[in-house]
């Protein structure tokens, strides 16, 4: 069903932990060791280049891989806080500033992604249910500074969690980004097929070279054609 290929895929995998570790990252900055404004204002620059290099990295790599990728490195910097030493505030910040960075390349990926797998039939219904289902992880992000109580990278642990899951899911999409956009539900149900049968079809390893045929003078010479030993 197209619900299988899309919809769910889509709304439910990518599109709450998005915004949920997109904006509790923001949020958590300011809880942060150092400077609260500066940390903010960091966390907040850092998307301009995360915005820039998607194009580049969805022509490159292709949708499916630029999403997973960036929600699985967003996920390991996200771990890597915890890890870190506490004392010197630097090198959990550059851990934060590059998870932003992988979490804005993943919700840019998100929206772009969004329109190519969803028919232009129900395009803006699908969209827009797919927003409002990313708004629930801005609702519960605000709460997470509160698990900072508990364990002081509790909630960095829990956006690596959600950034992880996401990303292993979204190796599951289909990557649409050099196929016309579907029109009806049937286009976009072929459209998932397709790219799961040539996904399949890539993973088969190529099947060995032939090896050289090494024929005897007898053989070279029964193969003269007629003609030729005519005009000799």
């Amino acid at each position: 069903m197209f619900c299988r290929v899309c919809h769910k895929e889509t709304a439910h995998a990518a599109g709450s932990p998005s915004c949920f570790v997109y904006d509790g990252l923001s949020i958590n900055s300011v809880t942060m060791a150092g400077n609260r404004y500066l940390n903010f204002i960091l966390v907040v620059l850092i998307e301009i280049p995360g915005a820039l290099v998607t194009a580049k990295m969805m022509t490159m790599f292709g949708r499916r891989l630029s999403l997973s990728g960036s929600f699985i490195l967003a996920a390991l910097c996200c771990f890597a806080y915890h890890f870190l030493p506490a004392a010197d505030p630097w090198p959990r910040t550059a851990a934060v500033l590059l998870a932003k960075l992988c979490v804005t390349i993943s919700f840019t990926v998100i929206y772009v992604l969004s329109t190519e797998l969803f028919p232009t039939s129900v395009r803006a219904t699908l969209f827009a249910t797919c927003a409002t289902m990313g708004r629930v992880g801005s609702v519960l992000a605000p709460q997470t500074p509160l698990l900072g109580r508990l364990l002081d990278a509790l909630p960095m642990l829990v956006f690596g969690g959600a950034a992880l899951l996401s990303g292993l899911l979204a190796l599951t999409f289909p990557d649409v980004g050099d196929e016309a956009l579907p029109d009806t539900i049937s286009e976009a149900e072929a459209l998932g097929r397709k790219s799961m049968r040539r996904r399949k079809s890539s993973s088969v390893a190529p099947a060995p070279p032939a090896a050289p045929t090494h024929h005897t003078p007898v053989e070279v010479a029964l193969a003269i054609p007629e003609a030729f030993v005519t005009h000799l």
